[in-house]
């Protein structure tokens, strides 16, 4: 292996009983994070002059966003490293690497951190995990960029909705679609404002990962006002317009908005559950978006849609469309493809039962 910042082949060292990859060219040290651990109790239970209070307290902590990416890449697989603050006002710099957790400390660094908690007993444990924190962060850094693609290869398979893109529909509402058109400038405002920024998708998309073991259970809110694109934004806008005026006409200003967010967390979960990258970030309306779609199939399957079909615009039954739509997600979701298909299913499915619950209790006077 190579040192990542001057490229000279890295040694095997012994240092306080530890053993360690050394470069002979800068004096950086590469270790595993169980390595690191050793390597800082050997130092700290050393003769290591301890820092001063002034040194300890009379800090300025450094945020995680002010640390700058050194472009250093990690000897053993390749990926970038990300630089760290080993505790939030250690001001020690270190690089890890996100994917196969190997750390690298710049010449000193280590008995810095070696200093520093020998000093601060009680911050050896908050370093560390803190240390976990940030290089999670780097992580999902990565995700964020990677859902982007996903984002871009929405367009790729634009085909898709291009041979089967809805225009309008013939349904009258009675009352002015009030939530629905909030919810599009709601879109549209987050949008203008973050676009798809990568922190925006890493801080607030959907992460099965997380939602799996509890964590972060807002997402699932958050990532249905999230696009990756102006594409995928403007298709999931026209397919809400189009089919959520009429839903919410039916179903109420109030219980709309609640179906739609039920909806919308149900089709997460059908990804969730289905996703063989449940690491990565999901972010999208087409989750809720189908689950309207599902109750509007329910409520107006008679109503007629003027739609894009191959190379024609013709008006078709909305039950024919709708099955049409919903075949295409089936055969879809059989390939690996860049698209959370399942929660286009799931959440469609999810709005079948909603709308046929809500007829039901209709019925009985009770809705």
């Amino acid at each position: 292996m190579d040192c990542p910042v001057c490229r000279v082949p890295l040694t095997k060292r012994e240092v306080e009983g530890v053993l360690v990859h050394f470069c002979p060219g800068c004096g950086g040290l590469l270790c595993a994070k169980e390595t690191f651990r050793q390597y800082i109790s050997a130092l700290r239970d050393s003769s290591l002059q301890e820092l001063s209070t002034a040194e300890l307290f009379d800090r300025k902590a450094v945020p995680q966003t002010r640390i700058q990416p050194e472009g250093k890449m990690c000897p053993e697989c390749g990926e970038a490293m990300a630089p760290f603050n080993y505790a939030y006002d250690s001001n020690i710099i270190l690089d890890r690497c996100s994917e196969c957790g190997l750390i690298w400390a710049d010449r000193g660094e280590i008995v810095k951190v070696a200093q520093y908690v020998k000093g601060n007993p009680t911050i050896d444990s908050f370093g560390e995990a803190l240390a976990e924190r940030e290089v999670e962060r780097a992580k999902y850094h990565r995700m964020a960029e990677e859902a982007s693609e996903i984002g871009g290869a929405r367009i790729r398979v634009a085909g898709f909705w291009v041979g089967l893109l809805p225009i309008s529909d013939e349904e009258e509402t009675v009352t002015i679609p009030l939530v629905t058109v909030l919810m599009i400038i709601v879109n549209i405002a987050i949008f203008m404002l973050f676009g798809g920024s990568r922190e925006i998708i890493e801080d607030f998309g959907f992460i099965p990962d997380y939602f799996l073991e509890g964590r972060e259970i807002y997402r699932l809110v958050t990532a249905q006002f999230l696009h990756v694109g102006l594409f995928h934004l403007v298709a999931n806008m026209l397919f809400l317009w189009i089919f959520g005026d009429n839903v919410e006409d039916r179903l109420g200003k109030i219980s709309f908005p609640v179906a739609y967010l039920f909806l919308g967390s149900v089709a997460a979960l059908a990804h969730a559950l289905t996703t063989t990258h449940p690491d990565l970030p999901a972010v999208g309306a087409s989750g809720a978006i189908s689950g309207v779609m599902g109750c509007y199939l329910v409520l107006f399957p008679q109503s007629r849609v003027k739609a894009v079909i191959g190379y024609y615009i013709v008006p078709v039954p909305a039950f024919v469309f709708l099955s049409l739509w919903f075949g295409v997600q089936l055969i879809f979701s059989l390939v690996e493809a860049p698209i959370a298909y399942a929660a286009h299913i799931g959440g469609f499915v999810a709005g079948l039962v909603v709308a046929l619950g809500y007829r039901a209790l209709k019925k009985r006077g009770k809705a």
